[in-house]
């Protein structure tokens, strides 16, 4: 979305209930283990679980009480904690249930984690935005971030090795680029870089692609490392916004929402394909750019397509056609069913698209807006796709939504969903949405590796903390969503207030992809608040890291 560009400028969890988003608790309320009974410190006092112990560990012969959720609540007063100090493959919280009740197995662990840009460090190379559009790509070398409005380049250990404008980035004087999106392709062994133009007088709009010629870029530099690119975005009247961006063995496709320069009022969806052998045959040269346009009217409901997300394909499409899909939510809410498009390769070699409608068992809704402590409520986005990801025959897509995990009022959650394509039709093989009693989770991303495990990442938020970049993971033949991982935390609210959205902005997505080192880790990058500097106040940072399953 369009930023707003500034001149300059713990979480205490709800009792129990919120397992694992608190990695470094306040000193007066900590598990620790006594006697084999697990008991919580808090200013309430040591209250240690009456109930029967379960037995579920990684140690035969092993017993642990635990507490339950309602009780911590009742007398600690939602007392903060951590899942840490359980044993491996325990946590708590009210999603276990009663005394009796199964374990749930902790989200995929941290390897690694380092700070990414900031609004200041981001504005010094551009201008000052919010929000920070954070997003991440890892090839066996190197990490690559984008924000608005800069690009920074390290090594996998978190070591700066180039950081850089948007606009110096792709050679462009003009207005500053935004929207960032950045991904490796395991396929073409290539990184890809998106970003937006847009500007009023006069009338422009522009969708800049830069393409890698290795997987190990030196520097943030065209043309000696990247071929960079300027596509057409006005169209009738309109400017682009909000890009997709997703890949298979043959096409490199860029969805885009337009909207009226004149209003605002949202005019269409459009689809930017460019064949992949094309744009990545550029180790000498850069070739010339040749793009193919879809501007699709309706969904496969027929009702107006709304952001239209590309799939990220980590395998090749083996049905005929080779198929790049695409997946979009509907707009007219409370609603629930999913349009999957295809973009297949006819016999001419020519791009062809089509639809189809796959209809759930459940309705999404839009998601409210996110508490904060000590601060104005927080932007948590809308119900559009933000990420899809393809692999071994099934279609991963990830969104907002409303949900009543615990009492009134309802929070935001994370849904994901899967869907199996066949030459001529699809399946709804997958459902979730994933939540947590007064917890808000928002903008999530999704990734699959190579032994089928998901892991989502997801801005989360609670009324007495700060928002904080959390993510979770489900394993391959698992029902359910683990529990959550915290990957960053936050010290103090977020301020920078819009005064059209009623809350502070958020967002617009959070980085996420599968390690092409091993395949079966995974990248992950999110926006957590902190003081940043006298002048700036509270404000947003990044956190990069790295996590598998044990």
């Amino acid at each position: 979305m369009l930023k707003t560009l500034s001149s300059l400028a713990l979480l205490v969890a709800a009792g129990a209930a919120l397992a694992g988003a608190q990695e470094d608790p306040p000193a007066q309320s900590r598990f620790r283990r006594a006697n084999g009974t697990l008991v919580v410190k808090s200013t309430a006092g040591s209250i240690p679980w009456s109930g029967e112990p379960l037995v579920r560990s990684t140690e035969p012969g092993e017993r642990y009480h635990y507490l339950w959720a309602p009780e911590l609540l009742a007398s600690a007063r939602a007392a903060a904690y951590v899942d840490a100090d359980l044993p491996q493959g325990f946590r708590l919280g009210s999603n276990v249930g009663p005394p009796g009740s199964p374990m749930v197995a902790k989200a995929p662990a941290r390897l690694i984690d380092f700070d990414g840009l900031n609004r200041s460090t981001a504005g010094r190379l551009g201008a000052s935005f919010f929000p920070p559009d954070t997003i991440v790509a890892a090839s066996p070398t190197k990490v690559l971030e984008g924000t608005n409005v800069a690009l920074r380049l390290t090594t996998r250990t978190g070591f700066e090795v180039d950081s850089i404008p948007l606009n110096n980035f792709f050679g462009f004087a003009g207005s500053v680029l935004f929207d960032p999106k950045v991904y490796f392709d395991r396929l073409s062994e290539r990184f890809f870089v998106v970003a937006l133009e847009q500007s009023l007088d006069p009338d422009l709009s522009g969708i800049w692609l830069g393409v890698s010629k290795s997987s190990d870029p030196a520097v943030l530099l065209a043309p000696d490392e990247f071929c960079t690119y300027r596509i057409q975005g006005r169209r009738e009247g309109s400017w682009a916004d909000y890009p997709g961006i997703g890949i298979n063995e043959n096409w490199f496709a860029v969805a885009v929402n337009n909207f009226a320069f004149a209003d605002g009022s949202f005019r269409r969806v459009q689809i930017y394909l460019t064949r992949v052998s094309q744009v990545t045959d550029n180790a000498e040269s850069c070739p010339a750019l040749a793009i193919k346009r879809f501007a699709p009217p309706t969904d496969a409901q027929g009702r107006t397509a709304f952001s239209v997300h590309p799939a990220q394909h980590y395998t090749t499409t083996d049905l005929p056609g080779k198929p790049l899909f695409m997946v979009s939510g509907s707009s007219f809410l409370p609603e629930s069913y999913y349009t999957l498009w295809r973009i297949i390769t006819d016999a001419g070699g020519q791009p062809r698209i089509s639809k189809q409608t796959i209809e759930g068992d459940f309705s999404y809704f839009f998601p409210p807006l996110a508490p904060q402590r000590d601060g104005a409520l927080l932007d948590t986005g809308d119900t559009r796709i933000t990420q899809v990801a393809f692999r071994d025959g099934t279609v991963w897509a990830a969104h907002a939504t409303a949900c009543g995990i615990g009492p009134l009022p309802n929070e935001s959650c994370v849904r994901a969903v899967g869907i199996t394509p066949s030459a001529d039709s699809a399946a709804f093989t997958f459902g979730e949405a994933f939540g947590r009693p007064n917890m808000f989770m928002f903008w999530p991303g999704i990734a699959v590796n190579k032994n089928g495990d998901l892991m989502m990442a997801f801005q989360r938020a609670v009324p007495q903390g700060f928002m904080g970049v959390t993510f979770n993971g489900k394993r391959a033949n698992a029902l359910h969503f683990d529990g959550i991982r915290n990957l960053r935390g936050s010290s103090c609210p977020l301020d920078n207030f819009s005064v059209n959205l009623g809350a502070n902005r958020t967002g617009d997505y959070v980085g996420l992809q599968t390690d092409p080192l091993d395949d079966v880790s995974f990248w992950v990058a999110g926006e957590y608040t902190s003081q940043i500097d006298p002048l700036m106040g509270c404000d947003w940072k990044t956190r990069i890291g790295r996590a598998r399953y044990n």
